[in-house]
């Protein structure tokens, strides 16, 4: 339940969390079971939907599905107590209609690999934040990935569960972090006369960096290059790095860990191109599901293959 009404502090508050996180609504409730209810609720979840909750989690996150007559389909958490992200497309059939996230102790979940299991099987994502308020992944905060974000009003003790310290993200280092980034890369190319982006990503497995090697008729064809493809017109570049590195490798991205740099090359449509490359860690590093090249190879610093000779100074640094 909530208070009838939008009014006086209540009105305050939803304005203040409206603006703290950056969304269109904010909704106050009696408490985060109730507030989950209501998610649940309003996201249409019904009779024989299947949502998939992580096993180790508060009762809440899952026990309103069985008032809506929903069923809750556990996977199993990672070392950090959150979702494991590779346990979640094992999970899905055709009666599943939404993955909830709990983002436990104060540690965020690996979203970007998550948003983009969700987007493949145009599944709904909703999130607990009641461990992690003001917590970010990948310069978000946690509860805005989402068609809904679930953050209660009690207090996380600061060592975390048992009295250790929860584990720093990676991604809380990403460059995307910074909400400038983008906007610096975008404005220093527009500067150069570049005419369009490319992201691509450094994968690695211990020492080894995966290469994928252009097929036959292709422009460029047999040079090795990184996971890489074409920024479209409106899309983000982090979103586009997600996004390209799954369709050519069948990989999910968990963290952006670093920008290492760019290079410019003129297309083989002639147009000045920005290659952008990000050190990435990936939810699983196989396998390799190729779609746009004929050949993959994992290889280590003192063999890599046939790559431009920008590619292998960047990678070589």
């Amino acid at each position: 339940m909530r208070l009838p009404g939008r009014s006086g502090i209540v009105a305050d508050l939803e304005d203040a969390l409206q603006d703290y996180f950056g969304v269109r609504h904010a909704v106050t409730f009696s408490s985060g079971t109730a507030a989950l209810h209501a998610t649940y609720d309003a996201a249409r979840i019904k009779a024989g939907d299947e949502v998939i909750v992580p096993a180790w989690t508060f009762h809440a996150t899952a026990s309103p599905l069985f008032h809506l007559r929903a069923v809750p389909v556990l996977v199993e958490t990672g070392a950090d107590g959150n979702i494991d992200p590779t346990t979640i497309e094992d999970a899905i059939t055709p009666r599943t209609r939404a993955i909830m996230v709990t983002h436990l102790w104060g540690r965020p979940a690996a979203m970007l690999a998550i948003q983009a299991i969700a987007k493949t099987h145009n599944l709904l994502l909703l999130e607990d934040g009641s461990h992690s308020h003001g917590a970010s992944h990948g310069g978000k905060k946690v509860g805005t990935f989402g068609l809904a974000g679930v953050s209660a009003g009690r207090a996380v003790h600061p060592r975390g569960h048992q009295g250790e310290r929860p584990p720093q993200g990676a991604a809380m280092n990403s460059p995307f972090a910074d909400p400038t980034f983008e906007d610096t890369i975008r404005a220093a190319a527009e500067t150069d006369g570049v005419e369009r982006f490319v992201v691509a990503a450094v994968i690695t497995d211990g020492d080894r960096m995966l290469f994928l090697r252009r097929p036959a008729g292709e422009f460029m064809a047999g040079l090795w290059e990184l996971p890489s493809g074409k920024v479209e017109k409106d899309e983000g570049i982090e979103q586009a790095l997600l996004r390209e590195v799954a369709e050519e490798t069948g990989l999910r991205i968990d963290a952006v860990e670093k920008y290492l740099g760019h290079f410019d090359y003129t297309s083989g449509s002639g147009a000045l191109t920005r290659q952008l490359t990000f050190e990435v860690t990936v939810t699983r590093t196989g396998p390799v599901t190729l779609t746009e090249h004929d050949a993959h190879e994992w290889a280590g610093p003192d063999e890599i293959p046939a790559v431009s000779d920008a590619v292998r100074e960047l990678v070589t640094r």
